[in-house]
């Protein structure tokens, strides 16, 4: 997208700038937290009878996936779960 999109690159230069390697390292260990999301909203859109069995188990998956990032080593890691929690918290408790 860098050599191709000069409108992407604009945009992210008002976000401090094209990400870098150690920019996508980062990314790369939030794709996990991520994967669950996509697995749960692929389950419960796909479905016309969503009930308690079905989405249950990904819903305390999602927990479960936020809870694990509160102890990794990278603190933006950390701080980022620890905002995805506090979401998960208020509309799920």
């Amino acid at each position: 997208m860098q050599s191709e999109d000069v409108t992407c690159i604009k945009e992210l230069e008002k976000l401090g700038g094209i990400p870098n390697e150690k920019n996508w390292e980062k990314i790369g260990t939030f794709l996990p937290c991520l994967k669950i999301f996509y697995d749960a909203t692929l389950k419960l859109s796909g479905s016309y009878y969503v009930n308690g069995n079905s989405y249950a188990p990904k819903i305390y998956g999602i927990g479960w996936t936020i809870s694990s990032f509160l102890t990794h080593e990278d603190e933006g890691t950390r701080n980022m779960a620890q905002k995805m929690k506090l979401k998960r918290d208020k509309n799920w408790c």
